[in-house]
């Protein structure tokens, strides 16, 4: 009979260990960037923007664990080692907030546009911390970067219907002007593109008449 009783005594010990470890485990929330098994880097290039001094960048924050019942700060820091950036040369919160009752969230950084950008990339890196409740997920997927520059390129969107349709071969001073007379965000352009084509022709069409005004600007563009 004591054996039983000492059986059953290490079964009930073993089942309370196991649903207090499940219950720490649940109870523990990890905080994580939603990364691609490539890369979680991210480009940005401001001669893209050619009308803008800076550049929201954001990424995507995940929670594992139980949701929160309010906002709550979770830490970050910059990797010194993996970053190239001046201090001056972007905008971080060190304290971002987490939203309740929600398991993504976005982290956003405000990227400047500098001279010596023109020269070449810099790189921020920024890692999730410990802290404040929250748990840092897989370590791949502990960091992100975000490389930018100010060098002259083609935007990749500027292509196919974009070329034979509406605005004809690039040039870096025909998209700037295209945004300027017409007053688009750059970041909305390979939106209309595939969600809105109507807006853009008549962004285009705009356009086309400002150029027919200043023939010597010497630029032409296919929209009709």
């Amino acid at each position: 009979m004591k054996i039983y009783i000492i059986l059953i005594a290490i079964v009930f010990a073993l089942f309370s260990c196991s649903e207090e470890e499940i219950k720490t485990y649940h109870s523990e929330r990890y905080l994580y960037f939603t990364t691609s098994l490539d890369s979680a880097d991210l480009s940005v290039s401001f001669s893209h923007y050619p009308t803008n001094e800076e550049y929201k960048a954001g990424f995507e924050v995940n929670l594992m664990g139980d949701p929160l019942a309010e906002d709550a700060v979770y830490r970050i820091s910059v990797v010194d080692t993996g970053t190239t950036a001046l201090p001056e040369e972007y905008v971080l919160n060190m304290e971002p907030k987490f939203g309740a009752n929600q398991l993504k969230d976005t982290l956003y950084v405000t990227l400047k546009k500098t001279e010596r950008l023109n020269d070449g990339p810099v790189t921020l890196m920024i890692k999730l911390e410990e802290g404040n409740g929250f748990t840092p997920g897989l370590r791949r997927n502990r960091t992100v970067k975000v490389h930018f520059d100010n060098v002259e390129s083609k935007p990749l969107w500027w292509e196919g219907d974009i070329i034979t349709v509406y605005l004809g071969e690039y040039s870096p001073e025909k998209y700037k002007y295209f945004l300027i007379v017409t007053q688009v965000d750059a970041t909305e352009i390979p939106v209309l593109l595939k969600e809105n084509p109507t807006k853009l022709r008549v962004l285009a069409l705009e356009f086309k008449d400002y150029l027919a005004l200043h023939p010597e600007l010497n630029m032409t563009v296919p929209i009709y």
